[in-house]
Parts: C-alpha cells; structure tokens; sequence
C-alpha cells in the first residue's frame, strides 16, 4: 500500500484520539524558529492538524500540506479557521511556491517522507535562512513512574502486546530517526530537546489510539479481536480509577542546510 493512503481508515481514530504536543515544544519551535505572527509555517504531512491547530491557536498562519484526502478533511473540519489553509500535496511535491516559507515543521509525518526528494523540494520552499523543525510523539515504555506503577507497568506491557498482535503493514526502517541521521540531513548543523509528558487516558481513549496507527490490524483482520481482548485486559488489570497514564516523550530536532 502506498504509505500515503494508510491513514485513510483511521482519520477519525487519529483526529478524535491522537495527542498534540506539550505547550513546552510550541514555545520552543517559536523560539528557535523566529516565526512572528506575520511569517507563514508550512505543515508538511500535517494530517488532522494537531500541530497546525496549536499554532493557529497562537495566532500565527499555517499552510497544511497532506496527499491523504480523509485525514486532509478532518483538518478542515477541526480548523476553520482564517489563519489555516489546507493543501493537497506531499513533502516531495507540496505545490508552494518558490521561497514562500519562513519555516517547516513536519510533526508525526517525516518518516513517511523520501528524504532524496523532499529535501531538495524544501529548499525550494524555503526563504533564505529558514529552519525546518521534525517533532514526534513517542510512547516512552522505558518511564519508571514511581508515582503510578500500575501505569508504569502499562506501558511496558503494551508494547509487548501490540508487538505480539501485528497489523498487515509494516512500519517505515526510518520510524524514529536519530540524531547521527539528522546530522546528514541538516548541513548547516541542528538543535535537538526532548520533553517529557504524561496524559491520563480511559479504556475507550486508549483503544482509539491504538487504532489510530497504521500499523494496528484493522477490523477483519484475524488479530484485530485478539489484540483488543488482550489490550482490554491489561488496562483492567493497570487501570486505577479508570484510567491509565501514558508516558510520553516528544523528540524535537530543528536545524537549516
């Protein structure tokens, strides 16, 4: 399958249930980036505008570049909103105009991408001296939260089970890029931080997100029942209140060629 239709079936799950980003990291990008309220960030793979939207929020003009209709239309529909606009394009061939970005940011997308063709296709879309910022969410198993071993203990589990329980496709080589990678990347140098986070999420939360992957076996499928009793007994047996913390780390690397 193409990898930019594998989101097809999931918008919904990712839009309704996938995390955004810690303000830490907003403040950060703006930071780091010199964006003001005047300059125009380009999402590239910004799927249901989880990042787009919490600069929008800040008042600062957003340009979403997504060749997944479904996941492209959830955005719409989250961020009408004047200082949005919604593209159908790829980070290989995002249709902007030469020099017309003051910064990029991919967020949860730059794995999909063919780095040979999009980082010339950056350049082009770049204004002189402008950075490019990647940003993950990552489950952290490896957190030992102290404060809440039935979380802690979780997480580790999860891993083990969604391990155990594969969906038909298999994840990019490249799914979580690490700084000697960058380095060939970004020719001028980089800055990388990473912020540490937890959220408290419900049964229904949880499996949501879970489904939200591409990776996930979708309904049908012969592990789809199997992974959800199994994912539905280790929150039962984790859950305190009815909930669980997911720990969160969010990588972000931002650097210029």
């Amino acid at each position: 399958m193409d990898s930019k239709e594998r989101f097809t079936t999931r918008a919904e799950d990712y839009a309704k249930y996938r995390p955004e980003y810690p303000e830490q990291v907003i403040d950060y990008f703006i930071r780091r980036t010199g964006i003001t309220q005047n300059s125009i960030i380009v999402d590239i793979g910004s799927g249901t505008g989880k990042f787009s939207g919490m600069l929008c929020a800040r008042e600062y003009n957003v340009i979403g570049v997504e060749p997944n209709k479904a996941m492209r239309e959830q955005a719409e529909i989250m961020l009408r909103r004047p200082r949005f606009t919604s593209v159908c394009g790829s980070a290989e061939e995002t249709t902007l105009p030469d020099n017309s970005a003051d910064a990029i940011v991919s967020a949860q997308a730059f794995h999909w991408f063919n780095l040979e063709k999009c980082k010339p296709e950056f350049r082009r879309i770049l204004k002189t001296g402008a950075k490019v910022a990647v940003i993950w969410n990552n489950r952290d198993s490896d957190t030992i939260g102290n404060f809440n071993k039935k979380s802690s203990e979780f997480m580790k589990q999860l891993h083990r089970v969604l391990s155990f329980y594969p969906g038909d496709l298999a994840m990019p080589s490249n799914n979580r890029t690490t700084s000697e990678s960058f380095a060939d990347f970004f020719e001028s140098g980089f800055d990388s931080k990473e912020f540490s986070w937890n959220k408290e999420m419900d049964y229904q939360g949880v499996w949501g997100l879970i489904r939200s992957h591409s990776n996930t076996p979708l309904e049908g499928n012969e592990n789809y029942l199997p992974l959800k009793k199994a994912v539905k007994d280790l929150f039962d047996k984790c859950q305190t209140n009815g909930t669980v913390t997911i720990f969160y780390s969010t990588d972000v690397f931002i650097g210029s060629f």
